[in-house]
């Protein structure tokens, strides 16, 4: 049996017409199958949330560490213009 003749006999079992009774069923098994994935995705989602917000809670001591490396030296630039090259 080729992968065509295969598949086009197990399609016509799995995709045959359904009574109203059944289609109602399969609904709503697909349906609640449906809410059980999505709230467990957004209970990952708020844990996810909640858990960076508290890696960012640092101590003043490792703030103080932190400073010197998340802080670049500041530089000034010099642009040529001053307060007595505008007022003229």
């Amino acid at each position: 049996m080729t992968w065509f003749r295969w598949w086009h006999k197990h399609a016509r079992i799995w995709f045959s017409p359904k009574s109203p009774e059944q289609a109602t069923k399969w609904t709503k098994k697909l349906s609640a199958i449906y809410v059980f994935f999505a709230w467990n995705a957004l209970g990952l989602l708020y844990f996810k949330y909640q858990s960076e917000g508290k890696k960012l809670q640092l101590t003043p001591e490792q703030r103080t560490g932190l400073s010197k490396v998340l802080d670049p030296p500041v530089t000034k630039l010099e642009t040529g213009l001053n307060k007595e090259t505008l007022k003229n």
